[in-house]
């Protein structure tokens, strides 16, 4: 092998390489959103926490836990990925009739349900589907079409606007 094949196969080697590795650091950035490392004393080493899985499975039924995955988790994230406030209310309407069980706001202004303190696997289920969305397209329109097919598979009526 003469010097310039050889350097050109060390290049190509090198290119590869270096591909494989940025790769790997893309596809470990998108496993570790919505987590943190936390030192595990027991054991004397670090360990990954899943924040959104962590908050859920903490005791659901505490209401001020259910009051901060709304406000902190599913709220936040809503209030981040649409920030069109016409959007965002739309989007929130489908999703609030879920959460409260196919109540939907009344023309007086009363839904009749606190979603806050909706059942544990509703929150966990708009949890998941708002994370999805968030790691794909963060389409509204997408949004709501999941919110809007979700309410469709139980039966619940539609937010009129």
């Amino acid at each position: 092998m003469n010097k310039k094949t050889e350097k050109e196969e060390i290049l190509k080697e090198s290119a590869e390489s270096n591909l494989d590795e940025v790769l790997d650091i893309l596809e470990t950035s998108k496993s570790n959103i919505g987590t943190r490392l936390d030192f595990d004393f027991e054991n004397n080493d670090f360990r990954e926490v899943d924040e959104l899985k962590e908050m859920i499975n903490r005791s659901i039924e505490d209401p001020e836990e259910k009051y901060n995955l709304f406000y902190k988790g599913i709220q936040r994230l809503i209030n981040k990925y649409v920030p069109d406030k016409k959007v965002r209310k739309i989007v929130n309407g489908e999703k609030l009739v879920f959460l409260n069980r196919g109540k939907v706001l009344r023309e007086d202004g009363i839904r009749g349900g606190d979603c806050r303190t909706t059942y544990a696997e509703d929150m966990t289920r708009v949890v998941e589907i708002i994370s999805e969305w968030v790691m794909t397209s963060r389409d509204p329109t997408e949004l709501y079409k999941k919110f809007y097919d979700l309410n469709e598979e139980y039966g619940y009526p539609h937010q009129k606007y």
